[in-house]
């Protein structure tokens, strides 16, 4: 065990999006676990024959999770890692808002109250908050992200386990989870709790890692940064769409490839509450996205070998056959 304070077991979980039991799920990719963690030293990813959901499995129970974000993943943010993270992620900020602005303005769904669920540092809902003239509210599990966000940006932060049902007694016309939703145990139930922090017209963002925009340009062994145990779910426009259409709510508006990461880009995504019912989602096609994972894993691998023994402008052009090799691939699976 990596924690040799506490002690928390792991079990083979049902997919939480069609239901499925582990033996409809396919083993995708194995990684080492590279942090502090109080679990087993490998993560297992799999993916859901059914509906192309892919998530952690077997998976650490709820306690060992909670013990994590509570007492160790913020345990080396210091108040100035914090503020450096706030300036290293000011770029993407600006993005996000620019596009949330972008569809809200457009049919003019200027928000009037808003809640940030899973705030981090609080620095994603203070911008977004000025750019409205709106006082957000904010919820975040971790205690000393909390207390950072109540001290640099002033946040009315209010400290909920996100991965358990609440109910503030309030409704919001602007709902926000960034980065959150990959760490839940539960989407669905996540979802829905969110859904239920919407007036009649409001509006949820999302924002969740995109599974089919990994940078696919470091060694093999970097895999564990992106695949890795606290994100729990992977996600692709089609199953986050199914989510959401599970949920009660239909997209008003999705877009991948966002954001300036060097190792996976984000789905943006804005919802409503359903106001017919729609014909259900189709489902994903799981093989396609196997194909997409041991391909680009294979190529990355091969790639950080031949970068060791060959001139930088031939790595390059062979980036380029590669994207094209994984282009077409792709387009044939589809």
């Amino acid at each position: 065990m990596n924690d040799s304070k506490m002690v928390f077991h792991e079990q083979l979980i049902h997919c939480d999006l069609c239901g499925s039991l582990p033996n409809r799920h396919f083993r995708l990719i194995t990684t080492l676990i590279l942090r502090r963690w109080p679990g087993s030293k490998k993560c297992r990813l799999r993916i859901c024959r059914d509906c192309g959901l892919v998530f952690v499995s077997p998976r650490l129970e709820e306690s060992g999770y909670e013990h994590y974000y509570r007492e160790v993943y913020y345990q080396d943010h210091n108040e100035e890692v914090m503020l450096q993270s706030a300036r290293n992620h000011k770029r993407d900020i600006e993005d996000i808002i620019d596009w949330i602005s972008k569809s809200l303005d457009s049919d003019g769904s200027r928000p009037n109250s808003m809640i940030d669920v899973g705030c981090g540092i609080g620095d994603f809902i203070t911008l977004l908050g000025h750019h409205y003239s709106v006082e957000p509210v904010a919820l975040e599990l971790s205690h000393a992200a909390a207390e950072f966000a109540r001290k640099e940006y002033g946040l009315h932060v209010m400290e909920v386990d996100l991965n358990k049902a609440f109910d503030l007694g309030a409704r919001y016309d602007f709902v926000s989870a960034k980065a959150v939703l990959e760490h839940i145990l539960s989407p669905s139930q996540f979802v829905t709790t969110l859904k239920g922090l919407l007036t009649e017209h409001g509006v949820l963002f999302l924002l969740v890692p995109d599974l089919r925009s990994i940078v696919w340009r470091f060694p093999r062994s970097a895999l564990s940064r992106v695949f890795k145990p606290i994100h729990v779910y992977e996600f692709t426009k089609n199953t986050i769409t199914q989510l959401l259409d599970k949920c009660g709510l239909e997209v008003i508006e999705i877009d991948a490839n966002r954001g300036f990461s060097s190792s996976q880009k984000n789905i943006y995504v804005l919802a409503k509450i359903k106001s017919t019912k729609n014909v259900s989602v189709q489902t994903e096609n799981w093989i396609r996205t196997v194909i997409y994972v041991w391909l680009g894993s294979v190529v990355a691998a091969v790639s950080s070998a031949i970068k060791k023994v060959v001139p930088t402008s031939f790595v390059r052009f062979l980036k380029i056959i590669k994207r094209k090799i994984v282009a077409g691939i792709m387009n044939k699976a589809s």
